[in-house]
C-alpha cells in the first residue's frame, strides 16, 4: 500500500506543481521577479522551486520530529507507569540488553536486538554535543565579535531539529540540506542582530557547523 501511495502522492505534485503552481508564477514575471532573469536563477521561478521544496522537506522532518519525540515521551511515560506490569518496550541505559516485549515474535525480537545492540548511548551523545555547543560558544565570540554568546546558544539549541529534518531529508531525497537550512539559521539570527551589529555577515560558520556535525 505504501508503494501506491507513494506514486500517488508524486503523481499528485506533479500535477499540483507543474500544472498549477509554475504557470501561475510565471504569470507573474516582472511583478514578483525580473523578467529578464534567466529560467535558472534563484531569483526568479527556479528560486520559487527550490525553496517551496525545501520548505516542505523541512516541514515535513520537523513533524516526524516532533511526532516521534512525543511518542518517544509517551512510551516514557508509560513505561513509568507500568513498570511493575511487565509492559516495557523501550530499552534501558541500565541494562545490557535492550527491553523487548514478550509479545514480539522471535525473529521481530532479535531484529530490535541486532538494531539496538550498537546505539551509541544517549548520554555520552549529549555529554558530547553540550560539549562542543560551549567550546564553540566561547570560542566563535573571539573569532566573530558580533556573534554574541546568546546567539550561539539559540543556534545550538535549534540545530538538533534540524539536523533531525536534514537527516529525514536525505534518507527520503538523497539530497542533503545541510548548508540550505543553515542559510536559514544564518538569516533569522542576523535579523535578530541587525546589520548595526554586523548582521548577515559573521553568522555562517556557527550554523552551519552545528548541523553538518549532529
Amino acid at each position: 500500500m505504501s508503494v501506491y501511495l507513494i506514486n500517488i502522492s508524486l503523481l499528485v505534485g506533479a500535477i499540483l506543481s507543474w500544472g498549477i503552481m509554475w504557470p501561475l508564477i510565471d504569470a507573474r514575471k516582472g511583478s514578483w521577479y525580473s523578467a529578464e532573469l534567466k529560467e535558472s536563477s534563484l531569483h526568479g521561478l527556479q528560486g520559487y522551486r527550490i525553496f517551496i521544496a525545501i520548505a516542505m522537506i523541512l516541514g515535513d522532518g520537523l513533524y516526524n520530529f516532533f511526532k516521534v519525540l512525543g511518542c518517544t515521551l509517551y512510551g516514557l511515560y508509560r513505561q513509568l507507569l507500568g513498570r511493575d506490569l511487565g509492559t516495557d518496550v523501550l530499552p534501558s541505559s541500565g541494562r545490557s540488553s535492550p527491553v523487548i516485549t514478550p509479545s514480539l515474535s522471535y525473529d521481530d525480537q532479535r531484529r530490535t536486538r541486532l538494531f539496538l545492540k550498537d546505539q551509541i548511548p544517549a548520554r555520552f551523545a549529549i555529554t558530547g554535543y553540550v560539549t562542543i555547543a560551549i567550546i564553540s560558544t566561547a570560542t566563535l565570540q573571539h573569532i566573530f565579535p558580533q556573534l554574541k554568546w546568546y546567539y550561539a546558544v539559540v543556534i545550538d539549541i535549534t540545530a538538533p531539529p534540524l539536523a533531525f529534518c536534514n537527516a529525514y531529508g536525505t534518507g527520503l531525497t538523497d539530497w542533503s540540506l545541510g548548508s540550505t537550512y543553515g542559510k536559514l539559521a544564518i538569516f533569522t539570527i542576523s535579523a535578530w542582530a541587525g546589520a548595526s551589529h554586523g548582521g548577515f555577515s559573521s553568522m555562517w560558520s556557527h550554523a552551519e557547523l552545528c548541523i553538518h556535525n549532529i
